[in-house]
């Protein structure tokens, strides 16, 4: 019998009886002296051994112990992959009142070497970082909950800058999804959640709700850290170390970077689904961020927005708000806030819950748009922040134009709240502005292909940007002879490349949808007539009928088709 299965006998014996011989761990001690990779290679023997530290380390054989084994987690990552599963292992079968005191011991040891180790990246003069350095990177970024202490927290990401500074280090080269990479998100230093924000970004996007189960645990302690409970208890901190508590600042700006609110979509449909299910007031938590105008209002807004461009309409099984609530909440945000980069988002957020109504088809967009464009438009510009930051009304108006322009590639016709955006549509054309002249192209193209469908039934379901839009050209004229609408309409869409032909064109859909009573709109026989009035069918254009052949209708459509083929292709 060899003697390492001698000891796990006695070792079992003393289990079984409930009382350790203290002989036991002098001879286990003396076994491993001469050996290597106690944990990976002699795991029983050192599950057993590690329970001496429940006694402390003031006697000099324990620390002993200690620095041996030490040296060995500082080499070995197989090592530390088994020392950390080993916590298990204690809480099941060591019984409570000497679990307390060893695992706090042994975390509290192991996060004193962690430290030391990631401290002497700063010491390095060779041509490679040295392997204990290499190691301790590695433990830290597989097992996240040494970042609940905050000198390995902030050891870790000043050492990772300094090292990515003067080594070639790419610590995303093998793919793999380390979850303490997320957790430098909410560093204090800037410089390290640069690095961090790169580096989640180079891994890739959570595709399915399996893949963030790792993610999880941070997850909670961040919403821990938001409703102000997050405590060295909390984090399992032993006394005498303090914990790392990230300011709501730092977590709203991680979970923004995470939900991808900058186009970098960190998280697909299905993960975002199984995050929401997991932590389900989240959201309403970054409403009741974003209503604070604090510093993290900003990165609150920006992280509704994320979710909203990630998951769409389903957002709203995820809030307690309605999305007229949402946008009510994004405008007080952007009427009071001073600072640019807060008014942005909550602008911008306002407009991409309006997008996602409308693009579900349904008639829920429609007070909520007329609230948003009303918004953008009109209250915002007159506001006193607006008139000291120009920029403020461009950007307002410019998304106003987004949401109207996608309504319109939906079918919703453009007259819906024209009386609202009309003004700021004229403003921006004046001044040049690619978003109002890209709006008026499609206004006026919207209305080419409207009438296109009353012409003919089998196009009435053509997008401004479908393929045979160029086609129309041969449609409209054809059957000009038959039609006519406001000469106001045609008339300023033949005299040329200025956009302003579609400001005329929207003013008299407005004055048409005004002038025709709703009984006559609906009780026409002309079954084009019907055709044109189906909600989110092109504009309401109320047919009349000319004189058949009439040379001057002819001339009308020509011109506009001449207009659609130089300036709108």
């Amino acid at each position: 019998m060899s003697g390492e299965q001698e000891l796990l006998e006695r070792l079992e014996a003393a289990k079984a009886s409930g009382s350790f011989d203290q002989g036991w761990y002098s001879d286990a001690a003396r076994h491993l002296q001469h050996l290597d990779h106690w944990w990976c290679r002699h795991t029983r023997l050192t599950l057993g051994l590690s329970t001496v530290f429940s006694y402390g380390t003031a006697n000099p054989a324990v620390q002993h112990i200690w620095d041996k084994m030490a040296l060995q987690l500082s080499a070995c990552s197989d090592c530390t992959s088994h020392f950390h599963s080993s916590q298990e292992f204690y809480h099941e079968t060591v019984d409570p009142e000497t679990a307390g005191p060893l695992l706090t011991t042994l975390a509290s040891l192991n996060m004193a070497r962690v430290a030391s180790a990631l401290a002497s990246a700063f010491s390095q003069d060779g041509a490679k970082i040295s392997g204990k350095v290499v190691t301790a990177l590695y433990e830290v970024l597989y097992h996240p909950s040494l970042l609940h202490d905050e000198e390995i927290m902030l050891t870790l990401g000043r050492a990772m800058v300094h090292l990515s500074t003067h080594y070639e280090m790419d610590i995303t080269e093998s793919h793999e999804r380390y979850p303490g990479l997320y957790c430098l998100l909410t560093h204090p230093e800037v410089a390290v959640r640069s690095l961090a924000s790169s580096a989640v970004r180079s891994i890739g996007a959570f595709q399915a709700a399996a893949d963030v189960e790792p993610l999880l645990p941070i997850l909670h302690h961040w919403q821990m850290g938001l409703r102000g409970r997050l405590d060295a208890r909390e984090l399992k901190i032993p006394e005498g170390r303090m914990p790392f508590q990230p300011s709501s600042s730092a977590i709203w700006t991680a979970i923004s970077a995470l939900f991808g609110s900058q186009g970098s979509h960190l998280m697909q449909p299905s993960a975002m689904t199984a995050v929401l299910n997991r932590f389900p007031d989240l959201l309403d938590m970054a409403v009741q961020e974003a209503s604070t105008l604090g510093l993290s209002a900003r990165q609150a807004i920006s992280s509704l927005r994320g979710v909203l461009t990630c998951i769409g309409n389903q957002i709203w099984a995820y809030m307690s708000h309605d999305p007229c609530s949402i946008i009510q909440g994004c405008s007080h945000v952007a009427a009071q806030a001073t600072d640019m980069r807060v008014c942005s988002p909550a602008i911008q957020a306002m407009a991409q819950v309006v997008i996602e109504l409308q693009k579900a088809g349904s008639g829920m967009y429609e007070r909520p748009r007329r609230l948003c464009l009303e918004f953008l438009t009109v209250k915002l510009p007159r506001s006193p922040q607006a008139m000291r930051q120009p920029q403020v009304i461009l950007l307002a108006a410019n998304s106003a134009f987004r949401v109207v322009a996608i309504g319109i590639e939906g079918g919703i016709p453009a007259a819906l709240d024209g009386d609202v955006y009309l003004t700021a549509l004229a403003r921006e054309v004046h001044g040049s502005s690619a978003s109002a002249q890209d709006l008026c192209s499609k206004i006026i193209l919207s209305d080419a292909l409207a009438l296109a469908s009353i012409c003919d039934h089998s196009l009435r379901d053509l997008a401004p940007n479908d393929e045979r839009v160029a086609e129309l050209g041969e449609i409209v004229p054809r059957h000009a002879s038959g039609w006519t609408c406001l000469p106001r309409v045609w008339q300023a869409a033949a005299s040329g490349s200025d956009p302003q032909a579609a400001l005329a064109c929207l003013q008299a859909l407005l004055k048409l949808a005004s002038a025709v009573p709703p009984a006559s709109r609906h009780q026409t026989n002309s079954k084009a007539a019907q055709r044109t009035q189906e909600p989110g069918r092109g504009f309401l254009i109320d047919p009349v009928h000319a004189e058949k052949g009439s040379d001057s209708s002819k001339r009308i459509f020509r011109t506009i088709h001449q207009f659609m083929s130089q300036h709108l292709r």
